[in-house]
């Protein structure tokens, strides 16, 4: 959704927004947030939050770590997790004295980079977007002290794991190291997801970090529907909308939803 600044204050009334969450991107990728009362919208449209870039690795010294946060109101959407309604926005990182956008900001290399495009008369668009790949683990310790340091993880779908006894069976539906290209259900457990997206529903990778129990946000574009996928199928986790079983690609709905089709 595209707003202008006006656009953006009647959304915000129009939704009772009580925060804003001013995200940006460090330079190794990570994102990085800092949250204010709504009513600081206008000052951080006009000025921008200030922030200590000192703390973000590879970007300031101590000695001039003063740096400013600018909202992007074109990138505005409401956080679907978070219980108090919430702004979430992405900003630009400024110097606050040059006020020019800062050269190691990521927003700030790939405008640089479509700027470059342009000018080279190759094309006038280019399009960014995170590659979906990761790995989902069930299980991880690890501990570094001064005299021993370890790491332990373990999955459900993982190959070490084809010789342990399981509830209802092991069936064995599990990749060796390097066998997850390109395999099929029910080995690759998310399938059933990749499959739902050629038929129009669509799962955002927007949501598969760091927002409370949410793993994943569905959109379904025909019928204008946005809603979160939550982890595990108690009564605690559906009542809040759909869940999601262990070690599957199934979901699971209340028998009271409307919205939904039941599993």
């Amino acid at each position: 959704m595209t707003m202008t600044p006006t656009d953006l204050k009647e959304y915000i009334k129009k939704h009772n927004i009580k925060m804003i969450d001013a995200k940006f991107v460090d330079f190794l990728g990570q994102w990085k947030h800092l949250t204010y009362p709504i009513e600081r919208l206008q000052e951080g449209l006009e000025d921008g939050y200030g922030f200590d870039g000192s703390s973000i690795g590879g970007w300031r010294a101590i000695n001039s770590s003063d740096m400013l946060l600018k909202p992007d109101p074109t990138t505005a959407v409401i956080d679907p997790f978070l219980k108090t309604p919430t702004l979430s926005i992405l900003c630009d990182v400024i110097d606050p004295i040059t006020h020019e956008a800062y050269s190691r900001d990521p927003r700030n290399l790939a405008k640089r980079a479509v700027a470059y495009l342009k000018s080279t008369g190759i094309a006038d668009t280019a399009y960014f977007g995170p590659e979906a790949e990761f790995f989902i683990f069930d299980s991880i310790q690890y501990s570094e002290e001064p005299n021993n340091s370890f790491f332990n993880i373990d999955s459900d779908e993982a190959g070490w794991n084809n010789k342990r006894t399981e509830g209802g069976g092991n069936k064995g539906f599990k990749p060796p190291t390097k066998g997850g290209y390109c395999v099929a259900g029910p080995t690759d457990p998310a399938a059933l997801l990749r499959y739902a997206q050629r038929c129009g529903v669509s799962v955002s990778l927007r949501a598969l970090r760091n927002l409370g129990t949410g793993i994943a946000l569905l959109e379904i574009p025909k019928i204008n529907l946005v809603h979160p996928i939550f982890e595990g199928v108690e009564e605690t986790v559906i009542h809040w909308g759909p869940g999601h079983w262990p070690g599957s690609a199934i979901p699971s709905w209340q028998k009271s939803s409307n919205k939904f089709a039941k599993k």
